[in-house]
């Protein structure tokens, strides 16, 4: 047996519950049938003419040729356009065009389908922002990392050598109180410039994350905090598997997220004790940053600048996770990102 075609009731029903938007018009462009859902996306009624698309309206054509791109192509049945409204608005849509040639074949039917392309736009622009920032944040760490080693075997090395001929000089001095009292004093300023450098360089890049790993590199940032004014404890360890396949740009993100985490629970929230606990399921990863701060309004933060919370939910994006906050007014904040575990290399 065949299969048994449908009845024109029961393919109207079709029709008028799809979303996307069916169009068919004759040789002349009217309209001749549109279903509720074009008729929502255009505001165009049956009988009306239909209008040209964007982008036909402004291709060139010759004279006597169809202006109608998708009616003048045989091998293209598919237009990506904007097209005009009853109201005078353009609204973004894909539009694919076939022929009605069992129905009045002198007619000519088109059938035009319609599917607003508003959504699928803003995603793909979500998309593009978010590898732009993902190619942004590697060109700018790659750039951190780079200066962090000029200034460690460069400027470093170089003020290493000054220190060395200061030493000499002090050894040369000694026994003239005068001179001998500047040059500790210019020792005292070297060692001070080189402290400052040496911090800013590790600021930029921390060492510890290419040498010890990320568990290290955390700990060790978590100590760089601790007594001034503020107790940072990291709890966990991701296992050696992590840290081995850890490597590179994933490191470096999980590592700023909770470097921006301190750096606001302390300078924002006014934090007296940190908590970073690290640790992995089968699955995740997961790292939690719990600080006893004064807490914020999340929401409100985002719908500011936000920059810090921005950047930090994108760089758990990029790694494929996602980052959450609890907090509020008078409250503490919790911050925690989960992440695939990746496999060892």
């Amino acid at each position: 047996m065949g299969t048994p075609a449908l009845d024109a009731q029961t393919l109207g029903k079709i029709l008028n519950a799809l979303n996307d938007g069916v169009v068919v018009m004759d040789r002349r462009r009217t309209i001749t049938y549109l279903n509720p859902a074009a008729e929502r996306m255009t505001g165009w009624q049956l009988g009306e003419p239909v209008p040209y698309c964007r982008f036909c309206q402004e291709r060139e054509v010759a004279e006597g040729q169809e202006r109608c791109f998708l009616a003048a192509q045989q091998a293209i049945d598919e237009l990506e356009s904007e097209m005009p409204t009853r109201w005078g608005t353009m609204v973004p849509v894909t539009m694919t065009r076939s022929f009605l040639v069992d129905v009045e074949p002198k007619a000519g039917h088109m059938v035009i389908t319609i599917r607003d392309a508003t959504v699928r736009r803003q995603a793909e622009a979500l998309r593009r922002r978010a590898e732009l920032h993902r190619r942004t944040l590697e060109v700018l760490e790659e750039e951190r990392r780079r200066l962090s080693l000029e200034i460690h075997d460069g400027v470093l090395q170089l003020l290493y050598g000054v220190r060395l001929g200061l030493d000499d000089l002090a050894y040369e001095v000694q026994g003239v109180p005068e001179k001998e009292q500047k040059v500790r004093h210019l020792i005292g300023l070297l060692e001070e410039g080189v402290g400052e450098l040496r911090a800013l360089s590790q600021a930029l890049y921390p060492p510890a994350l290419d040498d010890l790993g990320l568990t290290s590199a955390l700990r060790q940032l978590a100590a760089q905090w601790t007594g001034r004014t503020v107790e940072i404890e990291v709890v966990g360890a991701f296992p050696p598997t992590v840290e081995a396949a850890l490597q590179g740009r994933q490191a470096t993100h999980v590592y700023r997220i909770v470097q921006e985490a301190i750096h606001n629970a302390v300078f924002h929230g006014r934090a007296r004790t940190v908590l970073v606990r690290v640790g992995c399921g089968t699955c995740t990863c997961r790292v939690l940053i719990v600080d006893d701060g004064r807490g914020f309004d999340v929401r409100r933060a985002a719908e500011a600048s936000g920059l810090g919370l921005r950047s930090m939910a994108e760089r758990a994006a990029s790694m494929g996770g996602r980052l959450w906050i609890k907090s509020r007014p008078g409250r503490c904040t919790r911050l925690w990102f989960c992440f695939p575990r990746p496999e060892p290399p």
